[in-house]
């Protein structure tokens, strides 16, 4: 039984893989098909089951999961079929909801109808299937059999059935050893949906054979009524030839009346060519309103990107308080276009019944039939466009919002680490400069010991001379007096000891001076040390300034072209469709105004380095690839330098084919590789 399920589960992705995207494109189709036969209206809940599972597979369609990109392939050909009901659903009870009208006017018109339309299912039905295959088996088997008892036999193609049959026993086989299963799940659900479809499409087919009866009985109670008013118009001819002058009175009224309802027609088909320029305005208006208010957001979102890595908190804060309130004011302006897209509609569906009406009843000629479609073509050709507009305006919208929140988010994330960089580089700055001022205080007090030093050391060779000076008197003392040499040899001796302890003390305070200019000499260098250090963090704030400032550039180009930062810089690319015509090197007129956009985006830093380089695909030979590629970086060289840039911080290269980004074997690849690039450097 699991090789069972395998094999029919082969069979449907094989089935689905060989018509990709073909499934997911048919389930787009139908949805738009049941939308246009008013599906959301009279099939509310099959729609949106439908949509559902359409929107599932889109967004899984491409997954890098095999079992993934299956199960959208399963859910895209069930939302077709769903779809396809629905829309059957619809035609059917709008059908209905025709014939009510018609049974209306033919009461309205003193008749009746004896046509009874069978039972009709709640646009908003909730179907309910179970939680297990074989609960939902077994509703696939009810819609078929429903199908059957109301003729659908002889109505829709006998395949149609005989397939849900056929979904229905492979369900079985497939889920038979299994409580649930995927395969069985989506086999009984297409069973299911082609029964309901060939329900519906049988009981329209019903309501469609009852419809041309009760148009005849309403057109033959309107020509009664209008025989019934014209006999009524002869007798009062009658009447009037009788009466000659009255009728010559009558005639000129009459006259009179049609030429008045003349100009009231004449008074209304102008109102309702000055409403319908006035609403043309009102569209043009609001588009005008929301162009310039998505790019108020635009500039907006610009600021504040550049806020968040250069200013204050509080001027982010108002920054993106004043998004929000402008994106209050565009979602209100978008509103209002889906608004004028509604009441568009609306008018345009009434002017259809009023004309379906009028063809009916042959109450207008064919020339105003004929305009009037003609004026309800152009109304639905403006709706259609208008809604191709705001839906393909949404689109990008929506990816520029994207695009807008992940620039935000980047920024953020940078500016957070950029402040913590700096808060640590601030506090080792403080540190450094507190041990710088801690060192230079050492090296005054060393200073102030050694001068103190010097002093004493100049007091003790003040005293030593002294002291050769008494021994000197004494000597002469002794040369005059002999009987005296004994008590002047005695002093003479007490001399020269206090000379060799004085001595003594000189060395000592001479060895005291020199340990502390050794400590002077550490000091210094520990200063010295610490002034590199801070010479260091001073260097390591200035390339953080530089990588915020390249940084800021980044940010600014990135609006501009595709940008990457790699080793070598950050590396601007900029397409070679954008910039030239094929095999040419004249720069297009497009290309000089992005090219000056982000002139003006270098210019704000002056210490950027500019390199050009040009690239090719590896189409013709690589001379002639070498020559086009240095030509087309030179061009766009020559207009930097044209617009601001410094000639001597910007380079041209050109390197022909030997760098491709993608390959060359495909022609998406190789527009790819036909660029230019600007290598930037601080």
């Amino acid at each position: 039984m699991h090789i069972l399920r395998t094999l029919v589960l082969a069979i449907l992705v094989a089935v689905s893989v060989e018509a990709q995207p073909t499934d997911l494109v048919m389930a787009q189709q139908a949805l738009a098909s049941a939308d246009a036969a008013g599906a959301q209206v009279f099939a509310k809940s099959l729609y949106e089951d439908a949509a559902y599972r359409a929107r599932f597979a889109q967004e899984n369609w491409s997954s890098n999961k095999p079992s993934k990109r299956n199960e959208a392939q399963m859910r895209a050909i069930e939302a077709t079929i769903a779809a396809e009901a629905a829309g059957a659903k619809a035609r059917w009870l709008s059908t209905n909801t025709a014939i009510h009208g018609l049974q209306a006017d033919i009461q309205r018109f003193g008749g009746s109808s004896n046509v009874t339309l069978l039972a009709e299912e709640s646009p908003t039905v909730e179907f309910s299937r179970g939680s297990a295959t074989k609960d939902r088996i077994a509703t696939a088997q009810s819609a078929v059999d429903q199908a059957k008892a109301a003729g659908a036999l002889d109505l829709v193609p006998d395949n149609d059935l005989r397939n849900a049959e056929r979904y229905i026993d492979s369900a079985k086989r497939v889920s038979r050893s299994t409580a649930n299963s995927d395969v069985g799940d989506h086999l009984a659900y297409r069973a299911e949906m082609i029964g309901r479809r060939a329900f519906y499409l049988a009981r329209l087919a019903q309501s469609n054979r009852a419809l041309p009866g009760i148009q005849l009985d309403r057109t033959r109670l309107a020509q009664a009524a209008s025989e019934r008013q014209a006999a009524a118009e002869r007798a009062q001819r009658e009447e009037a030839e009788r009466r000659s002058v009255a009728l010559q009175q009558a005639l000129v009224a009459e006259q009179a009346s049609r030429q008045a309802q003349a100009a009231e027609v004449e008074r209304l088909r102008q109102q309702i060519d000055e409403n319908r320029r006035a609403a043309q305005a009102r569209v043009e208006t609001d588009r005008q309103a929301r162009i310039a208010a998505e790019r108020q957001v635009d500039e907006s979102y610009s600021r504040y990107e550049t806020a968040i890595a250069t200013s204050s908190n509080s001027d982010v804060e108002n920054l993106r308080l004043q998004i929000e309130d402008q994106e209050l004011s565009l979602r209100a302006i978008q509103d209002r276009e889906r608004a004028n897209a509604e009441a568009m509609q609306a008018g345009t569906t009434r002017l259809r019944g009023d004309l379906t009406a009028a063809q009916q009843s042959g109450a207008i000629s064919p020339e105003v039939i004929s305009q009037r479609q003609a004026d309800l073509l152009a109304r639905q050709a403006e709706l259609d466009s208008l809604r191709q507009a705001l839906e393909s305006d949404a689109t990008a919208r929506s990816d520029r919002a994207r695009q807008q929140h992940d620039a935000v988010t980047a920024a953020q994330a940078r500016r957070q680490q950029a402040e913590a960089e700096a808060a640590a580089l601030r506090q080792k700055a403080e540190d450094a400069e507190r041990q710088a001022q801690a060192a230079q205080a050492e090296a005054q007090q060393a200073n102030a010991q050694a001068q103190q030093a010097n002093v004493q050391a100049q007091q003790a060779q003040a005293a030593t001379e002294q002291a050769q000076a008494a021994a000197q008197q004494t000597q002469a003392q002794l040369d005059q007096t002999k009987a005296a040499a004994q008590q002047t040899q005695a002093q003479l001796d007490q001399a020269q000891a206090a000379a060799q302890q004085t001595q003594a003390q000189l060395d000592q305070t001479k060895a005291a001076a020199q340990q502390t200019q050794a400590q002077l000499d550490q000091t210094q260098a520990a200063a010295q040390q610490t002034q590199a250090e801070l010479d260091q963090a001073k260097q390591l704030l200035a390339e953080r300034d530089a990588e915020a400032r390249l940084l800021r550039v980044q940010n600014e180009l990135a609006r501009i072209a595709s940008t990457r930062s790699e080793q070598r810089g950050l590396i601007v690319t900029l397409s070679g469709g954008i910039l030239f015509d094929t095999g040419k090197t004249s720069l297009k007129p497009g290309a000089k105004s992005t090219l000056t956009k982000i002139a003006k985006q270098l210019q704000t830093d002056p210490s950027l380095k500019i390199a050009v380089e040009g690239h090719t695909d590896n189409v013709g030979t690589v001379a002639k690839n070498q020559a086009l590629s240095e030509k087309r970086a030179n061009a766009v060289r020559d207009y930097l330098v044209s617009a601001g840039i410094a000639s001597d911080h910007i380079t041209a290269t050109g390197r022909g084919a030997e760098a491709p980004v993608a390959t060359n074997k495909t022609a998406a690849g190789r527009q790819h590789n036909r660029r230019v690039e600007l290598v930037i450097t601080q």
